[in-house]
């Protein structure tokens, strides 16, 4: 996992709650026929008055806001990239089964008007969609530090120390080649003559001692002498 691969990672978890944050504020949530559509701030203040207000609706601002802030985070502190982008993951998670359960339970209350899920505009499943995407996204990134055993891979110094590793440090050493520890160069294994192997000189070069046969005379007695005999 390079840096780029990471960086894209990050900001699909961006995008996605940059998403939600859009269909809360700017985008109908909730449609009632003729009577018009609405954004879900003015579902949480209340259609009819204080009485029909809905505040724990803001909960889906803040969960934006906070997976927002996460992946900002992660971004710039790479060294707590993998803690933030953890925190997303149940934060998404939990978010995603509240609506869902929301849908499911409304959709059971029926009135001489329909069922209360029915009213759900294009804000409600673009808000889902996009709690979906940086769900999507974060988990993606845990994935790749778990592959990396946790490591600080979004760093520009891990990346510069695996662009300094020799080409040939995890090359496999063949049978005819001489073992070489990886970042030394190659010695010569002329000077180095290998364990168990004792250098013995050719036949040709060594040199024999034959006995000879001078005669020495004594130089006072002339007696004859033989050094061998």
């Amino acid at each position: 996992m390079n840096l780029k691969t990471a960086r894209v990672e990050i900001i699909t978890v961006i995008i996605g709650a940059a998403v939600a944050l859009l269909a809360f504020f700017a985008v109908p949530y909730i449609s009632l026929g003729f009577l018009g559509t609405y954004t879900a701030p003015q579902v949480a203040g209340g259609l009819l008055g204080s009485s029909s207000a809905k505040p724990a609706l803001w909960l889906e601002a803040l969960v934006g806001f906070l997976i927002l802030a996460l992946a900002a985070g992660a971004i710039l502190a790479p060294l707590k990239a993998r803690l933030c982008l953890l925190l997303v993951i149940p934060i998404s998670a939990i978010t995603l089964l509240i609506i869902l359960f929301t849908y499911i339970s409304q959709s059971q209350e029926q009135s001489i008007f329909g069922s209360t899920a029915s009213f759900y505009s294009t804000g409600f499943w673009l808000y889902g969609i996009g709690i979906l995407v940086s769900l999507v996204g974060a988990s993606m990134s845990v994935k790749h530090f778990s592959a990396h055993q946790g490591g600080n891979i979004y760093s520009p110094q891990a990346s510069n120390l695996q662009q300094s590793q020799p080409d040939n440090m995890y090359r496999p050493q063949t049978n005819n080649e001489p073992y070489q520890q990886p970042g030394y160069p190659q010695t010569n294994d002329a000077y180095y003559p290998q364990a168990g192997h004792v250098q013995h000189p050719h036949p040709d070069h060594v040199q024999h001692h034959q006995p000879t046969n001078d005669v020495q005379h004594h130089p006072y007695t002339g007696d004859v002498h033989h050094p061998h005999s």
